[in-house]
């Protein structure tokens, strides 16, 4: 939950115990998947996703449109493991961001050639394309400020206390999970998992065989041996780990989290 709106006021960053009363209006951010689960909690009318008109060949204004999609959700992706590669010290996501950051630079390209050629053949007025543009800009941009982060990381720099305090103090939590043997997740669809809603996390890539899945969608399933990256809520940190066959440990001496085989993984 991201705002509340409750009458004229408007509530930011609600904290876990702030309680919601009839005719408040959220403004919340996930995965489309649980669109459904929290209109039932709310006691909203039944949604349903539109249908799409698949007929007819893709013209260069679709393409266009996919393109900057993409990129939309690339550039969350390259964010969100900037914040990992930052929490977790991982010079293997940081090569990971630089290579989304060049990604974005080449489908930024090829949406500018996707604009123009639409540009020909549009029936308004062709100004209004510039938009798609002006996005496909700021998607490139998300993806280059996402680099800037990673080179500490690249660099061997260690953090500056003031950064370090101010990724203690992030709302959401950044997790590298392996799937356990015999867990909950081994085999199982994250459609199925249904991780956004129970304990609220959402999938940022999965790696398997030393390769990374952005952003998977719901018919993907997991395995063992799979990693999962996932960002969520910090109290439902223990709950994941446990789908994933392991249980949260605090070492006693460095107050590091490690993970422990639970009786189903090993």
């Amino acid at each position: 939950v991201m705002e509340v709106r409750r009458e004229r006021d408007w509530i930011v960053d609600p904290k876990g115990d702030f309680v919601l009363i009839a005719d408040d209006v959220l403004i919340l951010r996930g995965s489309p998947d649980a669109i459904p689960n929290l209109r039932e909690l709310a006691g909203a009318p039944l949604w349903r996703a539109p249908d799409l008109d698949e007929s007819g060949a893709l013209t260069d204004l679709d393409r266009a449109i996919d393109t900057l999609v993409e990129m939309k959700d690339l550039s969350e992706v390259a964010v969100g493991l900037a914040y990992s590669t930052l929490v977790l010290q991982d010079r293997s996501l940081a090569a990971e961001v630089r290579h989304l950051e060049d990604r974005l630079d080449e489908m930024n390209n090829r949406l500018e050639l996707w604009v123009l050629r639409a540009a020909g053949g549009y029936a308004g007025d062709a100004a209004q394309l510039r938009g798609l543009l002006q996005l496909g800009r700021a998607a490139e941009d998300i993806g280059d400020q996402a680099q800037q982060m990673v080179w500490l990381v690249e660099k061997s720099t260690e953090l500056h206390p003031v950064l370090g305090m101010a990724l203690g103090d992030a709302d959401d939590v950044f997790l590298r999970l392996p799937i356990g043997s015999r867990s909950a997740m081994d085999g199982a669809s994250l459609e199925a998992l249904n991780l956004p809603v129970e304990p609220g996390y959402v999938v940022l890539a999965i790696e398997r065989d030393d390769r990374y899945q952005y952003r998977p969608r719901g018919i993907a399933k997991l395995k063992a041996g799979d990693h999962i990256l996932a960002t969520g809520p910090e109290e439902g940190q223990e709950a994941l780990a446990e789908m994933a066959g392991w249980r949260l440990v605090e070492d006693e001496d460095t107050g590091e989290i490690e993970l422990e085989p639970l009786a189903a993984a090993d």
